[in-house]
């Protein structure tokens, strides 16, 4: 396992070409820009897949769920592909994406995240192994944290399907502790952008555009080149 990205990776941004194709036209006039989309509740960022086929697969719902993606409908299908060293100081993660891993990694490091986090917004109030239905309705033991949000209790569980709740709370506690402690986040997210497996997600937060490598638009039943 790498404990560190050293290279660039090829990153891969599932959309829609827009209405007369205005986002096509924005990405090859002004490549990727970091607020491309808001993120709803985890903050904005250029969204990004580590393979094509799972970029490819998600510009199949942008049309049926414009408002959760926040995508301009119409065009046609479009994967933009840039490649970048994953640097945690210009790259986050996608906390609903990621779900599993933060939570698992949260509770293994209770103990010395608990009092970091702890704010009038946030709080970590325990965890526990709990007895939850995995995604394919199985019985399962799962690592399970109780927080307190914005004055609301929540439970998150490793191995229950992620929601954009649970994201906007593990945004507020990953981003609390990026205040508090942001070599421990550093560190725990170069792990993780050097190990990306297939259906991986991460969002680009630097300050200047991406230069974009690659653009492909799906029409005439086919993935066609357009840059």
């Amino acid at each position: 396992m790498m404990m560190f990205s050293t290279k660039p990776v090829e990153l891969y941004h599932g959309t829609n070409t827009g209405p007369n194709n205005e986002t096509l036209q924005s990405f090859t006039q002004k490549g990727a820009m970091p607020n491309v989309a808001q993120g709803y509740g985890q903050g904005a960022g250029f969204y990004v897949w580590s393979d094509r086929k799972s970029a490819a697969s998600h510009t199949e719902g942008i049309s049926k769920d414009s408002i959760t993606t926040r995508a301009k409908v119409g065009g046609n299908p479009m994967i933009v592909t840039v490649e970048a060293i994953a640097d945690p100081e210009k790259w986050d993660l996608d906390y609903e994406q990621n779900k599993k891993p933060i939570v698992n990694w949260l509770y293994d490091n209770f103990e010395k995240i608990q009092p970091l986090i702890d704010s009038d917004e946030i709080n970590l109030r325990s965890k526990r192994m709990a007895n939850v239905l995995d995604p394919k309705d199985r019985l399962v033991s799962s690592k399970t944290l109780a927080v307190t949000f914005g004055g609301t209790y929540a439970g998150l569980s490793a191995d229950v399907d992620s929601n954009i709740r649970s994201g906007e709370i593990l945004a507020a506690i990953m981003n609390r502790l990026q205040q508090k402690d942001p070599h421990t986040v550093h560190k725990f997210e170069e792990l993780l952008f050097a190990n990306m497996r297939p259906g991986f997600t991460l969002k680009y937060v630097g300050h200047e555009p991406l230069q974009i490598k690659r653009i492909e638009v799906f029409k005439d039943a086919q993935w066609k080149s357009e840059m």
